[in-house]
């Protein structure tokens, strides 16, 4: 309890900006998306259809209000989100480990998560 008359003190520790534990707990939330839908990513379905469904639900959880975070994420957080989209469109497209990402992603016509956010803002 603060005696009347004074000013509370802040700890200023609760001023600086960290995305760090929101970024992990968004990239833990699309790889619990990416391993439930495995079965789906991972089926015979058309290319399109399992493309909808990882924009729809992985792609989601990864930039759930990005705009807001993005710019203060740090190199190292924005590579952990970019190996969930990774990891997601490999299994989709069932690629082999020596398949490079970027091979992936141009096949499918898919931004990077970079370009995505930054369409928003």
């Amino acid at each position: 309890m603060v005696p009347e008359g004074q000013i509370p003190r802040r700890d200023h520790r609760q001023d600086t900006l960290d995305a760090a534990p929101m970024l992990r707990t968004w990239s833990t939330k699309a790889r619990a998306a990416r391993i439930v839908l495995r079965p789906v990513l991972a089926s015979h379905l058309p290319l399109r259809t399992k493309l909808c469904v990882y924009k729809a639900i992985v792609r989601t959880r990864l930039t759930y209000a990005a705009p807001a975070w993005f710019a203060l994420t740090s190199e190292t957080g924005r590579k952990s989100l970019r190996t969930q989209q990774s990891l997601t469109l490999r299994t989709l497209f069932g690629a082999p480990r020596y398949v490079r990402n970027q091979v992936i992603s141009r096949d499918l016509r898919m931004e990077s998560l970079d370009d995505f956010v930054i369409g928003f803002i």
